[in-house]
């Protein structure tokens, strides 16, 4: 029984996601429901740039403002019926207050955590050794702007 699966036979799934530090040097860490801790970060919407969607999910599920800063790791995952390509971004702090989102019922706690503590809570993110250095190395993020004619 249940709903017949809408999706078509192969989705193609793009998400974004974020390292950020605080001043003393944390990471933000997003805890979800299957008790799993993320850097936070979620789907790319229709018309944003995984730049884009990286800073407006660290906003959504964690109410931190940031400002993008470069691209450091593309990791891809090829199920039966999906492809997701997820892109590590790096952001810079700007502010505001951790907040766990009402809205975003995946998402159980919201913490900075020293690295020693993030290496334990992240063992299998495939860019876990990109996430963990202090000053990783950015890699070239290029923008195509569709021009109208």
């Amino acid at each position: 029984g249940g709903v017949p699966d809408s999706r078509p036979p192969h989705e193609y799934v793009h998400v974004a996601h974020a390292v950020v530090r605080n001043r003393t040097g944390e990471l933000l860490l997003v805890k979800r429901t299957d008790q799993t801790w993320w850097i936070p970060g979620g789907r790319v919407e229709l018309g944003e740039t995984f730049a884009e969607a990286a800073v407006r999910e660290v906003a959504e599920g964690t109410g931190i403002a940031v400002r993008f800063a470069g691209v450091l790791a593309v990791t891809e995952s090829t199920l039966l019926d999906r492809h997701v390509v997820l892109v590590t971004c790096l952001a810079d702090l700007l502010g505001g207050e951790i907040r766990i989102p009402i809205d975003d019922p995946k998402v159980t706690d919201v913490r900075w955590v020293q690295s020693a503590q993030a290496e334990e809570l992240l063992p299998d993110f495939p860019a876990r050794p990109v996430i963990l250095r202090l000053d990783p190395p950015r890699i070239p993020h290029f923008v195509e702007r569709p021009t109208r004619i």
